[in-house]
C-alpha cells in the first residue's frame, strides 16, 4: 500500500489560496440556474433544448471532474454559460414564438447557439412521445417510489449479456473486499443475502466465494424473473432469487450470515428503515457491506441536473443519446443518476449515527477501492489525494463494513 501512496499524485493546491476553493459562488449559479429553469415556457421546443443543454453540461462536467485542474473556475464558467443559454430559450421561443417558429419550419440549430444538426430531430422527437408517463424526480409520489425505482431498473439490466453477468462481477468483488482488508476465506460455509440484487451479477460473486447459500432480494420484477432464467440455464446451485421489497423482507430474524447492500438504499425514501430492516435479518456477529452516496460538489452538481430536467421524459433524452451514437452505458448512466426518483446525501457521521440507533455493535469505513484506466472512484480520489479531490467529492462516497 506504501508503494502506492508513494506514486500517487500529489494534492498540494499548487499554492493557490483558499478563495479558490470557494463553492458559494457556484452555489448561488447552481440557484440561478434552477430558477431560469422554472421561467422557461412549457412547450416541446423548450423541453428538447433543456435535454440537450443538460446532456452538453453532464458531459462537460464529468470532463472537469476528470481533470486536476482546479474545478471551481471551470464549473463556474459552464453555469454563465448555461444560464445565458436559458436566457436565449426564454427569449426566442417563447410560446408565442414557439408556435410562429414551428409554422416557419421548425427551430434552428444555429439561432439557439447549437452546433449540431441533430437538434431539429430532437424538437421533432419531443413533438411526438407523450409527457405523462414520466420516470423522473418530478414524478416520483413516495407511495410509489420503490415501483418506480424496479421498473426502471428492471429494464436496464436484463440487456446485459450473458459475458458481463457471469464473469464480470466475481474479479471486481475480490478485488474490492481485498483491497479493503476482509479475508475473503470468512465468507465460505455461510448464509448470505444480497439486498437489492438488481441483475444478480454480484450475487452471484458473493456464490463465487465459497458460501454455503446465497439469495438474491430485488423490487424489480424483471430483474428476479432474468437473473433466475441465467442461473438455472447454467445449472447453478446454492443461489437463488426473490421479488421482494428491502423494507419488508421474507426471512426469519437473525438468518443470515452476511448482507450485501451496495447501492440500494440511497434510492428509496428511508434509509434508516432499510438499514433496520438488515440488522433485523442479521445473525449477531454477522456482516452487513453497504454502499450509500456521501456528501460532494459532483453529486450537488448532478441535483441541479435533475432539478432542471424533471419534466424532460426520459425517452426523449434516450432518443438523443442514442441519435449521437453513444454506447449504452452512457444511457445507463443518464437513466440510473438523473431519472432514477430518489437520490438521498449522508455524511459520514449522520449514518454512523443511525447505525448506532438501530443497534449494530460496530462498523468501519473503507475508501479503497477497484481503479481502471480512466475509470476511478471517488473514494479512492479521496484515498489517494488526487488534486482537488476533497473539493470534487469531500469525504467521498460511504463504504461501510458493519457488525451486528
Amino acid at each position: 500500500m506504501s508503494e502506492i501512496i508513494e506514486n500517487d499524485k500529489n494534492n498540494s493546491n499548487n499554492g493557490e489560496p483558499p478563495e479558490g476553493r470557494d463553492l458559494t459562488a457556484v452555489n448561488l449559479y447552481m440557484d440561478k440556474i434552477r430558477t431560469a429553469a422554472k421561467e422557461l415556457p412549457d412547450n416541446q421546443g423548450v423541453t428538447a433544448a433543456k435535454a440537450f443543454y443538460m446532456l452538453e453540461f453532464s458531459l462537460r462536467l464529468e470532463e472537469i471532474v476528470d481533470s486536476d485542474e482546479n474545478p471551481v473556475p471551470l464549473i463556474l464558467e459552464e453555469l454563465r454559460l448555461l444560464d445565458y443559454k436559458f436566457g436565449r430559450v426564454k427569449a426566442l421561443y417563447s410560446d408565442d414564438n414557439y408556435v410562429r417558429f414551428m409554422k416557419r419550419g421548425g427551430f434552428k440549430p444555429e439561432k439557439m447557439h447549437i452546433a449540431s444538426e441533430d437538434f431539429q430531430n430532437l424538437v421533432d422527437t419531443a413533438s411526438y412521445i407523450h409527457r405523462a408517463p414520466v420516470v423522473s424526480k418530478a414524478s416520483a409520489k413516495l407511495e410509489n417510489v420503490n415501483e418506480i425505482s424496479g421498473e426502471l431498473y428492471s429494464n436496464l439490466w436484463p440487456l446485459r449479456s450473458d459475458e458481463e453477468f457471469f464473469e464480470w462481477g466475481t474479479p471486481f468483488l475480490k478485488e474490492r473486499l481485498d483491497l479493503n482488508g476482509i479475508d475473503l476465506e470468512w465468507f465460505k460455509g455461510k448464509k448470505c443475502l444480497d439486498a437489492g440484487c438488481g441483475g444478480g451479477r454480484t450475487t452471484l460473486a458473493i456464490r463465487n466465494l465459497g458460501v454455503r447459500e446465497v439469495v438474491g432480494l430485488d423490487i424489480g420484477e424483471g430483474n428476479i424473473r432474468d437473473a433466475t432464467e441465467r442461473v438455472t440455464r447454467a445449472g447453478l446451485t446454492n443461489i437463488s432469487f426473490t421479488h421482494n421489497s428491502i423494507f419488508e423482507m421474507p426471512f426469519e430474524d437473525n438468518s443470515f450470515d452476511f448482507v450485501m447492500c451496495q447501492g440500494v438504499l440511497h434510492h428509496t425514501p428511508d434509509t434508516a428503515a432499510g438499514l433496520k430492516e438488515i440488522f433485523r435479518v442479521l445473525k449477531p456477529g454477522g456482516h452487513l457491506w453497504v454502499y450509500l452516496y456521501g456528501h460532494m460538489l459532483y453529486y450537488d452538481l448532478i441535483e441541479m441536473i435533475r432539478d432542471v430536467v424533471a419534466d424532460v421524459p426520459l425517452a426523449l433524452a434516450a432518443n438523443y443519446i442514442f441519435n449521437m451514437g453513444w454506447a449504452f452505458e452512457r444511457y445507463l448512466y443518464w437513466q440510473t443518476t438523473f431519472f432514477v426518483p430518489i437520490r438521498t446525501y449522508l455524511e459520514s457521521g449522520e449514518l454512523e449515527d443511525i447505525f448506532k440507533d438501530i443497534g449494530y455493535s460496530s462498523w468501519d469505513r473503507h475508501l479503497r477501492d477497484i481503479q481502471r484506466e480512466h475509470w476511478i472512484t471517488y473514494c479512492e480520489a479521496v484515498y489517494r489525494k488526487y488534486p482537488y479531490a476533497d473539493v470534487k467529492y469531500g469525504e467521498g462516497d460511504l463504504r461501510y463494513w458493519v457488525t451486528k
